[in-house]
């Protein structure tokens, strides 16, 4: 696993947008995420933040109750991992088994802030393991510093897009997200990968359509 570029800063550590964090709500829900990776830091459990609350850390903030995080979970873990999530979270046992039988999901309740968050079972395919395999720590948090594991802003972005697809290109917060992190990564992003991605995943269209709208070249 990479970690972030020297310099590279998240749009949570940048002073500038502190306020907006405190207004949009991203601050409780950072709180909540960074409580959960402990955990699974504690247990070993390879884990990914995605959704929009990675995409907001990259790109444009915006309110969400959506906490998403993908894991390599085995059945071996799931009795530890029970154990360290309760009793603050709700969670089923059987759910867990079943997510990991059937490579789906799974939800947290946080019986404290009622929070909700949705644990994804790593897929075998190649884009959520290529994904998962570029993805980096990244410093999110100052005084004391506190690190989570993101996507890359490029995985962001078709993650993203294929996000929006699923929503027949109705999802115009899916959309303003992809935008967002193009607008705020620019030039420092991997064109090549995103052109290689964008074709294997069928979403050139939609890259070149979100290129021109965050005024950046297309392919």
């Amino acid at each position: 696993m990479a970690t972030a570029p020297v310099g590279y800063k998240t749009q949570s550590i940048d002073t500038a947008v502190d306020a907006e964090i405190y207004l949009f709500g991203l601050w409780k829900r950072l709180t909540l995420v960074l409580d959960v990776a402990a955990i699974l830091n504690r247990l070993n459990i390879p884990y990914l933040i995605g959704g929009s609350v990675a995409s907001s850390l990259m790109g444009e903030m915006r309110a969400t109750e959506a906490v998403d995080i993908v894991v390599d979970l085995t059945i071996e873990k799931v009795i530890p991992l029970l154990q360290s999530l309760q009793p603050r979270f709700y969670v089923s046992e059987n759910a867990v088994q079943d997510a990991i039988r059937f490579k789906r999901s799974f939800n947290l309740i946080d019986n404290e802030s009622l929070g909700k968050v949705d644990i994804f079972i790593l897929k075998d395919n190649p884009f959520p393991q290529i994904e998962f395999q570029r993805r980096r720590s990244q410093l999110v948090r100052q005084n004391p510093d506190q690190m989570l594991v993101l996507p890359t802003p490029e995985d962001i972005i078709l993650q993203k897009l294929v996000c929006y697809r699923m929503t027949k290109n109705d999802s115009q917060s899916q959309w303003r997200d992809v935008l967002g992190v193009l607008k705020l990564q620019g030039d420092r992003l991997d064109f090549d990968y995103l052109k290689k991605w964008g074709v294997e995943l069928s979403l050139r269209d939609l890259l070149e359509t979100a290129y021109t709208e965050s005024g950046l070249s297309s392919f």
